[in-house]
């Protein structure tokens, strides 16, 4: 059960122009409040009460201007966050607070030359926090160098490198015991410290608008630094716990993503072929033991879109989503192929009606999914009413394995065979 929950925020920003064409000075400020209770029944027909508060403060001047035919940006912030959790189960209540305060400064030159351009960012935070671990109080450094190269005016070329800075969340260090549904529950002790993230991002465009053609290539590596290690455990009374201890290790990961799309005048039609490949080096604890976990995912997709005449729209998509997980004592790997149909009949400008189906291969369950809905779309003035008929095949349950970087999920779903919603929204 979710009580009610509340969000605020309010947001102001203001720019006022210099006498210098380029010149301008920016202030900006945002501020929410959000509170999320929950109750929920775990096991042995016990509840647990749960309430999370969250106050977010954020504020920054900015200064622009050009010296010396260099684009000069100078930002001065201050960040307050505060973060609670209350828990209440058996009748003991336990209390975390978390707060911190973070003043900063951050510059910024850009240069610009014929078919170049080079930025450089460059900054420094003051962390004050105040955890129920220990109280923290450093300065660090952050920054980031960029280069674009505009072969020509079809194709350009980006090189990046960036470094951030960051500090675990109260979820993230709470020690006590927190449920995240009936059988399930989590004990998190991250330690207090830094947690500096690098990466470098190269990326390859080509455009070609009159001929219809578009392509994007793009790599990245990275190193995040952890501050804890997970693993997860099975109690006696058959409650799964996901629990971490604190650690110092960095997380590697990289990745390729390709992307082409050419359109042609025949049906108007739309042909995208994209892949993306994913590898990540985690680590992960068992029997007290720390092992290096490797996961990869590759995912590859072809998609056609058409308007073979003016009253029916045509999409086709197809894919393959391979993951794997490797390791001391893991070795699992899932494979799933997708193809999506959706055909939209546009009776007039007011009325369409849509049929969507989908499809789905799980190779290692050997188990297909099919799914088809059917929707009618009517626009009046300014009221749009929409009519949906779900799960037409009346599908009643099934399930999809997930491999995530460090473990393997199971999930079972339970579903209504058919229901029918209707949707009405209004514009002003």
């Amino acid at each position: 059960m979710k009580p009610d929950k509340e969000f605020l925020r309010n947001d102001l920003q203001l720019t006022i122009p210099t006498s210098s064409s380029s010149g301008a000075i920016s202030v900006s400020s945002s501020v929410a409040y959000n509170r999320m209770p929950q109750s929920l029944l775990v096991l042995n027909d016990r509840v647990q009460n749960v309430t999370y508060r969250s106050l977010h403060a954020d504020n920054t001047l900015t200064l622009r201007g050009k010296v010396l035919g260099l684009y000069v940006k100078n930002e001065f912030g201050y960040e307050y966050y505060r973060q609670s959790l209350i828990t209440l189960s058996d009748g003991q209540e336990e209390k975390a607070v978390l707060s911190r305060s973070v003043p900063s400064w951050q510059s910024s030159l850009t240069l610009r030359k014929n078919s170049l351009r080079f930025a450089g960012t460059v900054g420094l935070k003051w962390w004050n926090i105040h955890s129920p671990l220990e109280k923290v109080s450093t300065c660090l450094p952050e920054g980031s160098l960029s280069m674009r190269y505009e072969i020509s005016g079809s194709n350009a070329f980006d090189l990046a490198y960036r470094c951030t800075q960051a500090f675990p969340d109260l979820q993230h260090i709470y020690g006590g015991l927190l449920y995240t549904g009936y059988r399930t529950a989590q004990i998190n002790r991250a330690k207090v410290e830094a947690a500096p993230s690098h990466s470098v991002t190269a990326r390859y465009e080509y455009s070609q608008p009159v001929d219809g053609l578009f392509m994007t290539a793009s790599a990245r590596v990275g190193m995040d630094k952890r501050n804890a290690v997970f693993y997860g455990t099975v109690q006696d009374n058959h409650l799964y716990l996901y629990s971490s201890e604190p650690a110092s290790y960095y997380r590697k990961s990289a990745n390729i993503h390709a992307r082409i799309s050419q359109a042609v005048n025949f049906w108007k039609t739309l042909f995208a072929l994209s892949g993306s490949l994913i590898y990540t080096e985690d680590k992960r604890m068992n029997n007290h033991v720390i092992d290096n976990v490797y996961h990869r995912l590759v995912v590859g997709k072809l998609s056609i879109s058409s308007r073979p005449a003016r009253w029916l729209s045509v999409e086709l998509n197809g894919s393959t989503i391979h993951s794997g997980i490797s390791g001391p004592g893991l070795g699992n790997a899932n494979t799933r192929l997708v193809l999506d149909g959706n055909l939209f009949f546009i009776v007039n400008d007011a009325l369409t009606i849509g049929w969507r189906n989908s499809g789905n291969r799980y190779m290692q369950l050997n188990q297909n999914v099919f799914f088809s809905d059917l929707s009618v779309t009517y626009k009046h003035r300014r009221v749009d009413y929409e009519l949906t008929a779900n799960n037409l095949l009346g599908k009643t349950s099934y399930q999809q394995d997930a491999i995530a970087v460090n473990y393997y999920v199971i999930r079972r779903y339970v579903l209504r065979p058919r229901d029918i919603l209707l949707k009405v929204s209004f514009s002003f």
